[in-house]
């Protein structure tokens, strides 16, 4: 995994919550910048991000 990947958590934190803290993150994030290649002053519609 590259060191960019990688983030502390603050002291304490349950495991759990930080194994799954960034997952819907990381998926947004590569969604954006990987896939779609979305460049500064474009613009993104989210939809469905109720969690329903």
């Amino acid at each position: 995994m590259p060191d960019a990947a990688v983030e502390t958590m603050p002291e304490g934190t349950d495991p759990a919550l930080a194994c799954s803290c960034f997952s819907p993150v990381g998926t947004a994030w590569a969604s954006v910048h990987a896939i779609a290649k979305v460049q500064p002053g474009e613009r993104v519609l989210v939809t469905g991000a109720s969690g329903e």
